[in-house]
């Protein structure tokens, strides 16, 4: 019974491990080595999945004593193998387990990424689902005497058993050794270990180094060239398009997961792909290499709204939780007396943009998170959130609003459509095929475009597209595999397709033309460039004005958070990507001459790559304390931040001590009750793979308290509790923090009465 049952189990994470690796990782280009080589360390790639097996057998002996608890353990049986095919689909998406972070830090996680999951839901998952209840099924005819009887020959003499413990003891030991030598994607780990746990890799913390700081904010290599009459047609276009918005309005569209790479060609838009946008690129000035620094929606809106001021190591489910003092984009046209508004189609419970966009001074904020679940399942585009032309109806009703009280006004726009998994209405016309992502994609971009069409159809009736300009750009970008292997979606990586985006100004009253420019800006210039076309006061924000004479080209930054770490920068024709913490990876790529990044230069300019390191951790620090420097009322844990020397190796670098209140906040007194819960914060720069620490708390009497704990991979921030009774003892405590017998960090606090 239990020897069946996980021979079961393991052979359909064999079956699983093989299909991804035919479907997913094997391309093409492979030869019958790459084929024979996997081949042969597959059975060396088992360690975790014998594991589970081991615990799946195990239940399975304890549940066999009778039909009903037999019954129990099938069941369970079957959630298992069902959740082994949804991380398939997860992983044919993103080539690693399912994780809640790829729901983008919904708060309802599972529903979120319910549609994503659907949409890959194809013929191999349907046989992988059908085999798994197959499995069960098997199990559930299995004559429970028979296989009592089988099991307790196999158990029945202890030499049998210590031999069987000892080989496959053996088996896990040189298993798990010999797949931290063969990554593969993480395919060696097991889904359900992969989520919940995963093995510690062992890895020492290296020596942070110091280093004089560099200047990060100035050109460091390459050339740019902008001719005279480039200029003056970028000056000429700006005085024109300010003679027409003297008390005009404005319209911000931000489309979900479009970038440059998705939407132009040198410059130019697809009208196949975006017939109404290439009709408005027609009288359009396009800036088409504007970057995003953070391939996320809320990261990339942060710089968009405040002019520059972002977040890197810092955590948005805290730190844009507190009111934001600095100037953004609503504010100064609020200011200049505009009516504003922030609207979107998708849900904003993700990450905390709902509580950043409603203290950002915006007059009227609507998601499809406010609306009633009769009409968000009336008009629901996926689960993510509702079709666009309830954003349509909405921003017409606001727009009339304000144009009864005769003010300007401000409005943003986020659609949704082009967010995986990429979503049509039923009913619209267009054909796409189900199994074909990118043909999906383009469709959900032709319907998102038809809206706009729509749109902008509804503002001439209104007699109000001759007083509007509209702007559009795209919050980060997306990717289909075709350029880079493995790189999916838009937070796997940081590469053109993932980070470049544009902007475009609609003006067809000034522009008569199409001006595209090559000018490289962040999301950080797109405030002061907007608010220099409204003669509006130039606010003190990091960005600079893409029209101006003065436009001075510097490097830009980025960086992603998820697994691995990586950070970058574009400077010039130069595009940088680097890993974070000891003996990074590195990229380096010519643009000008290598524009889909294939050709890494990385290893024949050793300099520049330690340079533009230097700059990315400098950049990464500095940004973080200016956005944190303007939220009113936040302070570090443990009073203070990270330095720059510190991101150069993993580890615990920050300890604190204190309480957790009701409220969820963490307060660090000078001395702690004794008859409080004292909890351990700690602040890490992430390890590449779960990490075991072991906590050893220290009484004034000199008694002790150790424990092992699990650091994540993608953890930065930790609350660990004491545990002690209460009353604690009264004294000086101290904490250690040990990696095997390496110490990383140590914190005393005091507790009294």
């Amino acid at each position: 019974m239990a020897l069946t049952a996980a021979l079961l189990h393991l052979a359909f994470c064999l079956l699983l491990e093989v299909e991804d690796y035919a479907v997913d990782l094997h391309r093409a280009t492979d030869g019958f080595g790459a084929i024979t080589s996997f081949v042969g360390k597959l059975a060396l790639l088992q360690a975790e999945p014998v594991l589970v097996a081991a615990a799946v057998g195990v239940l399975a002996g304890l549940s066999s004593r009778s039909r009903r608890t037999w019954m129990v353990f099938i069941l369970m049986f079957t959630v298992l193998n069902v959740y082994l095919v949804i991380d398939q689909i997860a992983y044919g998406i993103f080539l690693d387990h399912l994780q809640l972070s790829l729901s983008e830090g919904r708060v309802t996680s599972i529903n979120a990424i319910l549609s994503s999951g659907i949409a890959e839901f194809g013929a191999l998952a349907t046989a992988n689902m059908l085999l798994a209840i197959a499995l069960s099924a098997a199990l559930v005819f299995l004559p429970l005497h028979r296989a009592r009887a089988l099991q307790a020959g196999l158990l029945s003499n202890p030499v049998r058993i210590i031999v069987m413990v000892v080989i496959m003891s053996t088996y896990v030991a040189v298993a798990a050794s010999a797949a931290s030598l063969w990554p593969n994607h993480n395919l060696e780990h097991h889904p359900l270990l992969a989520l919940l746990f995963s093995a510690a890799t062992p890895s020492s913390p290296s020596p942070p180094q110091v280093q004089e700081p560099v200047k990060f904010d100035a050109p460091t290599y390459g050339a740019y060239e902008e001719s005279p009459s480039d200029t003056a047609a970028l000056l000429k276009a700006q005085e024109e398009i300010r003679a027409v918005t003297n008390h005009a309005n404005l319209i911000l569209v931000v489309l979900e997961s479009v970038g440059s790479k998705q939407l132009l060609t040198n410059g130019v838009l697809d009208a196949a792909n975006a017939p109404t946008l290439a009709r408005l690129a027609r009288s359009s000035v396009i800036f088409d290499s504007i970057y995003t620094t953070f391939p996320g929606t809320m990261r990339a809106h942060l710089p968009m709204v405040t002019g520059g001021r972002t977040l890197t190591w810092g955590s948005v489910f805290r730190e844009a939780t507190y009111p934001f003092t600095a100037p953004t984009l609503p504010r100064e046209f609020k200011r200049a007396g505009y009516g504003t508004a922030f609207m979107t189609s998708g849900d904003l419970d993700f990450e905390k943009m709902d509580v950043f966009v409603g203290q950002a001074g915006y007059d009227m904020v609507f998601h499809a998170g406010l609306l009633s679940d009769e009409r968000r399942q009336r008009e629901g585009l996926n689960s993510w959130g509702v079709n666009e032309d309830v954003l349509r109806g909405e921003a017409l009703r606001w727009i009339d609003s304000q144009h009864t009280d005769g003010n300007p006004f401000f409005l943003q726009l986020l659609t949704l459509a082009t967010h995986h998994p990429y979503s049509v209405p039923e009913g619209f016309r267009e054909a796409a095929n189900p199994s074909d992502a990118l043909s999906r994609y383009r469709a959900a971009l032709r319907y998102t475009d038809g809206i706009l069409g729509m749109l902008v159809d509804d503002l001439k009736a209104r007699g109000l597209l001759e007083h509007t300009l509209i702007a559009i750009t795209g919050d980060h970008g997306e990717a289909f595999g075709d350029l880079h292997f493995g790189n999916y979606t838009h937070m796997n990586a940081i590469y053109d397709e993932n980070i470049r985006s544009f902007l475009m100004i609609v003006a067809p009253d000034a522009i008569r033309t199409t001006l595209v420019s090559r000018r490289v800006g962040t999301f950080g210039d797109i405030m002061p460039t907007l608010l220099a076309l409204f003669g509006l006061p130039a606010a003190a924000v990091p960005g600079q004005d893409l029209f101006a004479d003065k436009y001075v080209s510097r490097p830009v930054y980025f960086h992603k958070n998820t697994h691995p770490e990586l950070w970058g920068l574009r400077d010039r024709q130069w595009k940088f990507i680097g890993g974070r913490g000891p003996n990074p990876v590195a990229e380096l790529y010519d643009l000008g001459r290598d524009p889909d990044e294939q050709h890494n230069l990385a290893p024949h300019h050793p300099a520049m790559i330690e340079r533009y390191a230097r700059q990315c951790s400098e950049w990464f620090i500095a940004s973080n304390e200016e956005f944190v420097r303007n939220l009113s009322g936040f302070q570090y844990e443990g009073g203070r931040g990270l330095a720059g020397a510190e991101l150069q190796s993993y580890g615990p670098k920050v300890l604190a001590f204190g309480i957790k209140a009701p409220s969820g906040e963490f307060i660090t007194p000078q001395s702690i009750d004794s008859y409080a819960h004292v909890v351990a914060y700690t602040k890490w720069v992430s390890y590449p793979a779960d990490k075991i620490i072991r906590y050893e708390w220290q009484s004034p009497s000199g008694a002790t308290i150790s424990f092992p704990f699990t650091v994540k991979s993608e953890w930065s921030s930790t609350w660990v509790n004491l545990g002690a009774p209460v009353p604690i003892e009264q004294g000086r405590w101290q904490l250690t923090l040990w990696d095997g017998g390496t110490k990383l960090l140590t914190g005393s606090f005091a507790v009294t009465r």
